[in-house]
């Protein structure tokens, strides 16, 4: 049992937050919050209208700053995966062309694919830091994501050893 710090009754743990608010202050709370605030709180309500317009954003994101987009998805990446990160736009240089493979590096609107530029980690365990990111193409990134050098050497060899 704990005790709601808005109304001061005893609850179950189940009926409270995790801020110590019961269930019925904090719904009583936000709908009186949304009555006052009306012009701040967000303009598109549907799921389907943010959605939409948050693609909206990234397309702007993506053609006008694709390093900002790039630096958005990394960090994203780092928190959920808890990995190293202390990368800013300035670390993230696009080249234009693919190092790996010397595709034509291009900007994709809606779906990313074999050419668009693609952060990599060089090695992986040190995550998002500065000395150990590149930009590749995404097929490049995509073929290195899950092998190791010693596994790629090897599908080398073997396709080396058919050929002959």
């Amino acid at each position: 049992m704990r005790t709601c710090i808005k109304c001061g009754n005893e609850k179950s743990d189940d009926d409270m937050c995790t801020k110590n608010i019961c269930y019925e202050c904090k719904s009583l709370y936000q709908r009186e919050y949304r009555k006052k605030n009306k012009d701040k709180i967000r303009k598109y309500k549907s799921k389907t209208e943010i959605k939409k317009r948050h693609t909206e954003l990234e397309k702007i994101r993506r053609k006008g700053k694709p390093e900002e987009g790039i630096l958005a998805r990394a960090r994203t990446r780092a928190k959920k995966f808890g990995l190293p990160f202390n990368i800013t736009s300035e670390d993230i240089v696009i080249p234009d062309v693919c190092p790996i493979f010397g595709l034509k590096l291009e900007i994709a609107d809606k779906i990313f694919n074999d050419s668009s530029p693609s952060l990599d980690r060089i090695i992986p365990e040190l995550g998002y830091v500065k000395e150990n990111v590149i930009v590749i193409s995404n097929r490049a990134n995509v073929l290195k994501r899950d092998a190791k050098i010693d596994e790629l050497e090897k599908i080398v060899m073997f396709y080396k050893k058919l050929d002959k």
